[in-house]
């Protein structure tokens, strides 16, 4: 069903280029792999996260609390897929 009172310039975020040749969602794509990339080294959810997804049990005795950064986790999943689709 389209939705109606939409300018075409919108439709150019799904199928327009940048200076001739390079897709507007490859650049939403690569944006949002460095803000990804970022997260994980840069900051403390993403460092439990890798320690939470190797080994739940270690991360635990290492004093990381898991419940609250497993449920962090798949909350910013769920709205990381949520915003894709």
């Amino acid at each position: 069903m389209p939705i109606a009172n939409l300018s075409r310039d919108f439709g150019v975020l799904a199928t327009g280029n940048l200076l001739g040749y390079i897709p507007v969602p490859l650049v939403f794509m690569l944006a949002a792999a460095l803000v990804v990339h970022f997260i994980l080294k840069y900051t403390k959810l993403g460092r439990y996260s890798y320690a939470i997804g190797s080994n739940a049990e270690a991360a635990r005795c290492s004093g990381i609390r898991v419940a609250p950064y497993t449920v962090a986790i798949y909350t910013l999943e769920a709205r990381w897929r949520a915003w894709r689709e």
